[in-house]
Protein backbone atom coordinates (compact mmCIF):
# COMPACT_ATOMS: atom_id res chain seq x y z
CA UNK A 1 0.00 0.00 0.00
CA UNK A 2 1.54 3.29 -1.06
CA UNK A 3 1.97 6.16 1.68
CA UNK A 4 -0.30 8.90 1.48
CA UNK A 5 1.53 11.98 1.83
CA UNK A 6 1.37 14.35 4.81
CA UNK A 7 -0.70 17.45 3.94
CA UNK A 8 0.88 21.05 4.82
CA UNK A 9 -1.00 21.35 7.63
CA UNK A 10 0.38 18.20 9.12
CA UNK A 11 3.78 19.15 7.89
CA UNK A 12 3.25 22.22 9.65
CA UNK A 13 1.70 20.26 12.89
CA UNK A 14 5.28 17.77 12.63
CA UNK A 15 7.39 21.51 12.42
CA UNK A 16 6.25 22.86 15.46
CA UNK A 17 5.59 19.89 17.22
CA UNK A 18 9.70 19.26 16.70
CA UNK A 19 11.40 22.18 16.81
CA UNK A 20 12.04 22.35 19.80
CA UNK A 21 9.84 25.36 21.81
CA UNK A 22 7.81 22.43 23.25
CA UNK A 23 3.91 23.70 22.27
CA UNK A 24 1.32 22.12 23.03
CA UNK A 25 -0.37 19.80 20.46
CA UNK A 26 -3.39 22.23 20.77
CA UNK A 27 -1.37 25.39 19.80
CA UNK A 28 0.69 23.71 17.27
CA UNK A 29 -2.05 22.21 15.69
CA UNK A 30 -3.99 25.93 15.73
CA UNK A 31 -0.78 27.49 14.36
CA UNK A 32 -0.34 24.84 11.50
CA UNK A 33 -3.98 25.84 10.23
CA UNK A 34 -6.49 23.62 11.76
CA UNK A 35 -10.17 23.95 13.99
CA UNK A 36 -10.52 25.15 17.12
CA UNK A 37 -12.74 21.48 17.49
CA UNK A 38 -9.99 19.60 15.76
CA UNK A 39 -6.89 21.76 17.68
CA UNK A 40 -9.12 20.47 21.44
CA UNK A 41 -8.18 16.39 20.31
CA UNK A 42 -5.03 17.14 18.39
CA UNK A 43 -2.94 14.31 20.14
CA UNK A 44 -5.63 12.03 19.26
CA UNK A 45 -6.86 13.24 15.67
CA UNK A 46 -3.49 14.47 14.14
CA UNK A 47 -1.17 12.09 15.93
CA UNK A 48 -3.02 8.43 14.93
CA UNK A 49 -3.01 9.79 11.30
CA UNK A 50 -1.40 6.96 9.36
CA UNK A 51 0.66 9.35 7.40
CA UNK A 52 2.27 11.05 10.55
CA UNK A 53 2.65 7.36 12.61
CA UNK A 54 4.81 5.88 9.47
CA UNK A 55 7.02 9.44 9.38
CA UNK A 56 7.35 9.57 13.34
CA UNK A 57 8.36 5.78 13.15
CA UNK A 58 11.16 6.63 10.21
CA UNK A 59 12.25 9.61 13.02
CA UNK A 60 12.74 7.34 15.75
CA UNK A 61 14.48 4.62 13.88
CA UNK A 62 16.82 7.01 11.93
CA UNK A 63 17.19 8.57 15.52
CA UNK A 64 17.97 5.40 17.35
CA UNK A 65 20.72 4.88 14.44
CA UNK A 66 22.62 7.61 14.84
CA UNK A 67 22.75 7.23 18.56
CA UNK A 68 23.87 3.91 17.78
CA UNK A 69 27.20 5.59 15.88
CA UNK A 70 27.79 8.23 18.48
CA UNK A 71 27.59 5.37 21.00
CA UNK A 72 30.27 3.30 18.44
CA UNK A 73 32.19 6.72 17.78
CA UNK A 74 32.41 7.42 21.21
CA UNK A 75 34.20 3.43 22.14
CA UNK A 76 36.02 3.99 19.46
CA UNK A 77 37.13 7.64 21.01
CA UNK A 78 38.00 5.65 24.10
CA UNK A 79 39.65 2.68 22.86
CA UNK A 80 41.80 4.80 20.71
CA UNK A 81 42.89 6.71 23.81
CA UNK A 82 43.64 3.50 25.85
CA UNK A 83 45.46 2.55 23.28
CA UNK A 84 47.47 5.67 23.11
CA UNK A 85 48.55 5.82 26.30
CA UNK A 86 49.62 2.44 26.25
CA UNK A 87 51.84 3.04 22.86
CA UNK A 88 53.34 6.36 24.90
CA UNK A 89 54.29 4.05 28.42
CA UNK A 90 55.89 1.39 25.98
CA UNK A 91 58.08 4.01 23.93
CA UNK A 92 59.40 5.76 26.71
Amino acid sequence: MAKRPLTDRQRKFLELKTDGRYLSSAKAARLAGYSESVARKADHLITNSPAICSLCEEWLQQEVMKRRREQELREETRRAGFLNRVLRRLRS
